[in-house]
């Protein structure tokens, strides 16, 4: 199986990763494991607000750890034009991405 270890951004993410979370991912991977993240209500200020997957993943892409690749699991079987459950949707069967 895959050493796979849940992460939560709620209690070290703001705007942005706290160097520490970063540092605690880094770890991870250098011991062998694959972080998993994932969206969650964050608190800012005296508020709580959701930062989404794709918010975290593009940050971490970016800004702190540079993965090869990013694996994003849904509930969804496939990736579609528009929300599944809508009219019309149509799943897109083939994606092409130049590097």
């Amino acid at each position: 199986g895959i050493p796979a270890v849940g992460i939560s951004p709620c209690g070290f993410w703001d705007e942005e990763a706290s160097p520490k979370s970063i540092e605690i991912l880094k770890h991870l991977l250098a011991s062998g494991f694959v972080p998993v993240v994932h969206g969650d209500a964050i608190i800012q200020g005296d508020r709580t607000v959701i930062l989404s997957g794709d918010r975290i993943v593009n940050y971490l892409s970016v800004e702190a750890l540079r993965p090869r690749f990013v694996l994003f699991l849904s509930d969804v079987d496939g990736i579609f034009d528009r929300p599944p459950a809508s009219d019309g949707a149509q799943l897109i069967r083939e994606i092409e991405v130049e590097a």
